[in-house]
């Protein structure tokens, strides 16, 4: 880990950076990873972990015949750079996404409540009927309608 003055003056470095597009920031904001984690592997993590501004889309060379995929970033501190995203994936990651599940014991219909990405794994698991234990996710009880698969090994 870096020192606390080291990972500050980066994430002023960082949220200094604008997206030319917009003149607004390029970084949302920077979060610290031993804020949000803990435990004895916590030093294999970056210290910091940067959440992106999604206001302007990016395109990508590779889809849409490129449309949006020049991105110009700038901060006193590092100048202009300006860049074309390659990736061709198209899709962005977002805190509430969409899930959908279907099958045998699934419950049809929306959730009334939020499902965590950490409560997949423990759901199916129970789906499953094996015990997951010493995970961070909890089973959902509304998504599953029937309680635990029976399954048989032949």
């Amino acid at each position: 880990m870096y020192s606390d003055a080291f990972s500050h003056g980066l994430t002023a470095n960082l949220l200094n950076i604008t997206d030319e597009r917009t003149s607004r920031p390029l970084i949302r904001r920077i979060l610290r990873t031993a804020d949000l984690y803990a435990g004895q592997h916590l030093d294999h993590l970056p210290d910091l972990l940067v959440e992106w501004s999604d206001e302007v889309p990016t395109g990508s060379t590779s889809v849409g015949k490129g449309a949006g995929a020049i991105v110009r970033a700038s901060s006193s501190k590092i100048g202009v750079i300006e860049g074309a995203n390659e990736y061709c994936r198209t899709g962005e990651h977002r805190q509430f996404g969409l899930f959908v599940a279907a099958g045998p014991m699934i419950r049809p219909g929306a959730l009334t409540n939020e499902i965590s990405l950490l409560d997949l794994a423990p759901t199916l698991a129970r789906y499953l009927g094996v015990d997951l234990p010493d995970c961070d996710g909890r089973p959902s009880d509304e998504l599953l309608e029937c309680g635990p698969a029976r399954v048989s090994i032949t």
